[in-house]
């Protein structure tokens, strides 16, 4: 701060300069400590809220300036709060220490006084300055952000199966009525959406508000909402009502949570009785609910790494990382197939039937989040025949025009954080929610590609196939392992990260793969018209980021992409590895066990495995894929392992000794030792989250059954 030989004007200059800086951290929000030497004297006179009784001095002119600056801030003066000893009060002292004064001062908010536990100066400090070192005690305690959703109103799906035949019958006399245009999707499509939001909307309706607890029913609600008036009616009958309905509604959700919870356990100790571990697996998880996930309003971090919590500029941030990310810089004008009329009749493909659009209805999951057009999958599945009919002429109108409606191709996507800290884009994964329509013709159209797909996958792929999973592909990694280390020999492995392999699939490669495979002229033109098409946007708490073109990727969400990006990699592995590979199974070449993006390389000798990784990297940048050189990692398998000297465009890869490949541990030396470790912690971590189900209230025997439904 300016000394006295300055004007008044220079200090107002300074003065406003930190005030313009507090103004950008915002008034209240932020805990802005400011410290230095001010160079003027408030004394010990209390003024207001700002200075306390215990400063040093007589108040002089630049003293006052700083109370004023202090008032326009909401701040305090907090080393005037403290009854100290004079000789820890002071912190200037002038030449031959003829007189001493307190000239330094730490001011915060005044909201946050209670933060400050104490001020003092440290006059025996070492250090060569005419002032004392000032020091303050804080401690702060910050609240916990609650991000406030505000919840977009749902369909009441309670009512709609209430009022099922109602529904069924109003819909088969709308949609029997409607002649769309002839070839004109777009219209047709239209038209059977309004019927159904009309219907839904006339008999249903939706629901405000969401309840947290799967066993809360609307019922429930409407009493809490009746429940909250009375609350706040302060009289006899106010509060008799009160504690009625507080004892009515307790008795109900206390009852409704046990029957709930037994439903659960009977359909665990069902499925566990028939073997089906997958839907077990998927029950036991809806006995721990989980807190929401979603993006609280905490920032995000730009491509400075500046932290941003204006909504507007992170909508923004956003928007710029979904363009980036699915962005091509010669993205093609179009995705055109051949010509119709340079394609034999039998490799076009046939029409949509309705026992198709019947079974693809049927395999959809009820209560499903809506797409686009706002139509949910459960009004789908209460179709009669006059419905499906007209729906199979939709579809079939799709099938032979090759457009899709908008609401088809436009999708939403929602933000989940993969981290609790995550304050980058990157740091969180993204879920589509599709329209249920584009979902019906998505996995006719799955079906229909799958079996040619499949002839032309390698029995090495293990990703997304019918009869294969995880445990084979780590099975094969084991099986490999101990054999190699029985025969003693060595195995050279790299585990292969590709930089975000499903959104970098090159559209032009994939179209071409597909004609190559003998998918049928309909199947690859809807495909191409597909992803030609499609615009993505993001819903945030605090609103939505405008429409972004795709350039190139698989599309997110979609039933049809995990195939595709089988058959891509399929493509790729078998173009950039043929005629390379020394290892032999059985007297078959093994180079590669895969897992959708997942790539394991295997070679007995270093150069070998070098020369295929340099062929990969050369092939993949044709496919548009690079690899992550810092999650690509090598080990050697041998009774006396030693380090392999790879490189990925001259970076030398990572050696470890023990590697996480599909969830499961593997080590150099073949055993699993390591893993089993692992997985008691896991099954401790698992089981100890549940500690407040089974410690609750609820009766002593469903505690019990809820017990062995973790324990099988």
């Amino acid at each position: 701060m300016p000394t006295s030989e300055y004007e008044d004007d220079e200090v107002e200059k300074v003065y406003d300069t930190i005030e313009e800086i507090l103004q950008e951290d915002g008034r209240g929000d932020t805990n802005s400590i400011i410290l230095g030497d001010w160079n003027s004297i408030v004394g010990d006179e209390p003024y207001q809220n700002i200075v306390g009784s215990h400063g040093l001095g007589r108040r002089n002119h630049r003293g006052q300036m700083l109370i004023d600056f202090c008032e326009r801030n909401g701040l305090i003066v907090t080393n005037t709060w403290f009854k100290k000893p004079k000789r820890r009060i002071y912190t200037w002292k002038a030449p031959g220490d003829w007189k001493r004064h307190q000239l330094d001062y730490i001011l915060v908010k005044h909201r946050f006084r209670n933060s400050v536990k104490d001020v003092k100066t440290l006059p025996g400090a070492d250090i060569d300055s005419d002032h004392n070192l000032l020091v303050a005690k804080f401690r702060t305690r910050l609240k916990k952000i609650i991000g406030f959703r505000k919840r977009r109103p749902r369909w009441d799906l309670e009512k709609l199966y209430a009022q099922r035949q109602s529904v069924q019958e109003t819909l088969e006399e709308k949609l029997g009525a409607i002649e769309g245009e002839s070839g004109n999707a777009e219209a047709q499509w239209n038209d059977i959406k309004e019927c159904m939001l009309d219907t839904i909307s006339d008999l249903v309706g939706k629901v405000e508000k969401i309840a947290r607890k799967p066993w809360v029913t609307q019922e429930m609600m409407s009493k809490m909402e009746e429940r909250r008036k009375w609350k706040n009616v302060n009289n006899e009958e106010g509060r008799r009502k009160y504690r009625r309905l507080r004892n009515e509604l307790k008795r109900a959700t206390d009852r409704a949570k046990k029957e709930y919870l037994e439903k659960i356990c009977n359909e665990i100790m069902e499925f566990q009785r028939t073997g089906r571990y997958d839907l077990m697996y998927m029950k036991t998880k809806e006995l721990g609910w989980k807190e929401n996930h979603g993006i609280q309003n905490v920032g995000i971090e730009d491509s400075q790494g500046n932290r941003i919590v204006d909504q507007r500029q992170v909508l923004k941030i956003w928007e710029n990382y979904i363009s980036e990310l699915y962005d091509r810089p010669n993205r093609p004008e179009t995705l055109e197939v051949e010509p119709e009329e340079e394609v034999d009749t039998d490799e076009k493909g046939p029409y949509i039937l309705q026992s198709e659009v019947e079974k693809a209805i049927k395999e959809m999951r009820k209560g499903k989040a809506t797409g686009d057009d706002d139509v949910p999958g459960d009004v789908l599945k209460l179709l009669g025949e006059g419905g499906l009919k007209t729906l199979t002429k939709l579809m079939n109108t799709i099938y032979e025009s090759g457009e899709w409606p908008k609401d088809f191709t436009e999708v939403t996507m929602i933000a989940l954080k993969k981290k609790t800290k995550a304050t980058k884009c990157s740091d969180h994964r993204t879920i589509s929610l599709i329209a249920h329509t584009a979902k019906i013709i998505a996995k006719i159209l799955k079906r229909r590609i799958e079996r040619k797909i499949e002839d032309v996958l390698g029995e090495d792929q293990f990703g997304f196939r019918r009869g294969k999973g995880t445990r084979d592909a780590i099975g094969m990694m084991r099986i490999i392992a101990e054999r190699t280390l029985e025969i003693d020999e060595e195995l050279c492995v790299c585990f292969i990260d590709w930089q975000k392999a499903f959104d970098r699939v090159n559209w032009t490669k994939l179209m071409q793969i597909l004609k190559e495979t003998g998918i049928d002229w309909h199947e690859r033109r809807l495909i191409s018209k597909l992803y030609m098409d499609q615009k993505v946007r993001v819903r945030l708490d605090t609103g939505e980021t405008g429409s972004v073109q795709i350039g190139r990727g698989v599309r997110q969400g979609c039933c049809l992409s995990p195939i595709l990006f089988n058959l891509y990699s399929e493509c790729l592995t078998k173009e950039a590895l043929d005629g390379l590979g020394d290892f032999k199974v059985g007297g078959q070449i093994i180079q590669t066990v895969k897992y959708a993006d997942d790539l394991v390389l295997m070679a007995k000798e270093e150069t070998v495995l070098q020369g295929m990784i340099d062929r990969l990297i050369e092939i993949g940048r044709c496919y548009g894929m690079e690899m992550n050189v810092e999650k690509t990692k090598v080990m050697k398998i041998s009774r006396q392992p030693t380090p392999v000297t790879i490189k990925i465009d001259q970076k030398q890869v990572e050696n470890v000794k023990c590697f996480k490949y599909l969830g499961s541990l593997l080590t150099d030396d073949g055993r699993c030792t390591c893993e089993i470790k692992s997985r008691i912690a896991m099954a401790k971590a698992a089981f100890s989250k549940k500690k407040n189900l089974f410690t609750s209230k609820l009766d002593l025997n469903l505690r019990k059954k809820l017990v062995k439904c973790y324990i099988w």
